[in-house]
Formats: C-alpha cells, structure tokens, sequence
C-alpha cells in the first residue's frame, strides 16, 4: 500500500470515528442544566417579555404588551390583570428545583407532560404550556406543566412536575403554577372602576327615556344620611337596600367582557335606565345596569364618567388640603381618562352584584312599615 493511500484511510477513519461518537452523543441524555435546589429560571430576562402564551388550558391565552397597558388578545384586548401576571413571573422567577429525573415515555404520559400540540395523546396526558417572547417573537422561555405532586393524608399539593423547553429532564419545582393555567376571563382587571359610598352626594335614577326621574337621593355633606328628594313619599326608606345603592360601585368586579362591536341591546341608551352617582368632588358616573338578569341570563352594565364643577350652594369638598390631583382641571383630565376607558366596554358581572343597581324606588321603600307608623 502506498504512504499517501494508508495516510488518506488514516483520516477517513478518523472522520467516522469522529461522527460516529457525535451521533452517541446526541442519542445519550443530557446532564441536567438545572442543579437541584436552584432557581430553574434564573436567567429569565424579565424584562424582555412583551408576550406571555398559555395553552393547553380550555380557553387558550394571550398577554400582550401593548404601549399602554398589557391586554387580554382573547378578550377583545381588554386590560389584563397586572398584578396576577407580575405574580406569574416571580413565581417562575424564584422557583427551586427538588428533584431531576430523565423521563421515559411513560413518564411523560403519567406525570400529563406531553406537548399540548402532540397528537395521539389523550388529554389527560397533555401538558399545561407557557410561552414568553420578546418584542421581536423569539422565545425567551417555554414550560410544560404537568401534574402537581401530593403528599399526606390530606393530598395537598406541594409541588408540580415541569418540562423546560426541549429538555428530556423532568423537573419537581417547590411551587404550584395550576392557578395560573386558567382562561382569558381569569386574567382581566377585574375591577374597571371603585368609588367608596362615602365620596357619593348625590343618586339619581333616570328612566329610559333620558328624561323622567324616577328618584334623587341626596346628602348635604360628608357623613350624613342620604334623603329622598323627589318623588316625596310617605313610605320609610329601606336603609340597607339604599346603603347598598349608594355602595355598589366600591366592589365592583367583573366576570368577564362583552364584544365591543356587538354591544347588548338591553345597555344601550334609551332601553336601559341610567343610574348616575354625583360625586363631593364633582365626578359623575353614569351607570347602565339593562335590564335583570339571572344566573341563565348574563347580567350586564356599562359605565361612563364625565366631571361638573359643583354649583354655587352645593356641597363641596371639605378637605383643606388640596393637591393637584383635586383641583379642577386634573378631576376634568381624569374623568376624561376614564371614560375613554370605560365607555367601549360592556361587563359582565355576578346577579348580587348586579342587584345592587336599584332602578325602582319601591325597591327601596318600606311601604308596610310606613303604613303602620302613618
């Protein structure tokens, strides 16, 4: 054999060697990127995510940052809860790894870690997702969450079981992530609006035609009690229903939202009476709670606010101290900010909340008592 032939074997022997030892290393598992007892996601860039994807769930979602505010794509970019996704990502943040273990198939299957998007696989075999991206849509971090462990007779959750990324390593983590695997409507600021009962001065309920009052409620000054000024009657007034009128804006919170483009007939203007809280400071609601609802029913409202300058004689505010958020122009600057918040949107919100818009002024009368006294 010649020299230059025997070194030319050399070499491609060399090369098969070389390959052949690249594929046994791709086929062996990988060593654990993570070590236990450290975070998991410690190098998470939080502050590249301008995307969060959750799916697997029966309502996949989508936050989104927008310039604003974060949104809610599968709710008609509503706003999302902000302080629930800053939970999400600090939990991701700070999770600890308990233990590591390569998984079989079975595993997989066993533990529900199978990708969401894997066919063939039954659903209670399919992960839970979470996908974060960057403003340019590269994935920052993608997870798979399986099963919750147990422990105890009392088979309280202590810890879940996740995949991270395309990792063959199954991982435990000290947190539970399930209440955050829900749908678009768990993730929506819950509360649009929240006025405290004691800011009210005045209540007045318009039928809807725009035009007949069918009750005022007013008091002269912070703290004092709410008086009928029209219509006058003799019946007594119900104070827990009217307290609860006068209070149903404090606790406001959606269970969901309507299509903006498809608004319910029975909120719209000129069907739905309107309920309209004067504030001391001159900020004024307009509440359109439609007509009543029930548990089969969805039960709807919309909002509006709008700021007038209390009149000469009318009750003002009483604080000496007053900053700039007081002042006229920010309330008007506010209340302008506000509505363009809140006018596009229609809310669903429970019956006992919705109950407590009382457009009837018998609801809020004690007839038999009056009777009885009169």
């Amino acid at each position: 054999m010649k020299k230059k032939t025997f070194i030319l074997l050399i070499v491609i022997l060399c090369v098969l060697v070389g390959v052949g030892a690249l594929v046994m290393h791709l086929k062996t598992p990988r060593a654990p990127s993570v070590s236990m007892g450290s975070p998991l996601l410690d190098e998470l860039p939080v502050n590249d995510i301008v995307s969060i994807e959750i799916d697997g769930v029966a309502s996949p979602v989508t936050l989104k940052k927008k310039e604003k505010a974060w949104i809610v794509e599968e709710r008609f970019d509503y706003p999302a809860d902000f302080s629930k996704m800053t939970d999400l990502v600090r939990t991701l943040k700070d999770v600890e790894v308990g233990r590591m273990f390569v998984a079989t198939e079975a595993d997989l299957k066993r533990l529900s870690l199978k990708s969401p998007d894997e066919k063939g696989v039954s659903d209670g075999e399919r992960a839970m997702r979470v996908r974060m991206r960057n403003k340019d849509g590269a994935l920052l971090m993608a997870l798979l969450v399986g099963d919750t462990r147990t422990r105890g007779d009392s088979k309280l959750p202590d810890g879940q079981f996740v995949v991270l990324g395309d990792e063959p390593n199954v991982y435990l983590i000290d947190e539970t992530l399930t209440a955050f695997m829900t749908g678009p409507s768990e993730w929506l600021a819950k509360q649009p609006v929240k006025v405290a009962a004691e800011g009210v001065r005045r209540i007045r309920c318009v039928a809807p035609d725009g035009k007949t009052d069918r009750f005022i409620f007013e008091r002269p000054g912070k703290g004092k009690p709410f008086e009928l000024i029209t219509p006058k009657t003799p019946e007594n007034i119900k104070e827990p229903s009217l307290n609860r009128l006068a209070d149903a804006l404090s606790s406001i919170k959606i269970s969901d939202v309507a299509d903006p483009s498809n608004i319910p007939e029975g909120v719209k203007s000129g069907v739905s009476p309107v309920l309209i809280y004067t504030l001391f400071n001159g900020m004024t609601y307009r509440v359109y709670p439609g007509k009543s609802c029930s548990d089969a029913t969805p039960c709807y409202v919309r909002f509006e606010v709008s700021y007038a300058s209390p009149e000469a004689g009318e009750p003002k505010e009483t604080d000496k101290k007053a900053d700039e958020e007081t002042k006229p122009e920010a309330l008007k600057k506010s209340a302008r900010e506000k509505n363009e918040q809140l006018k596009p949107w229609v809310f669903m919100i429970p019956e006992w909340q919705h109950k407590a818009f009382i457009t009837h002024l018998k609801k809020l009368l004690d007839a038999k008592e009056g009777k009885e006294k009169g």
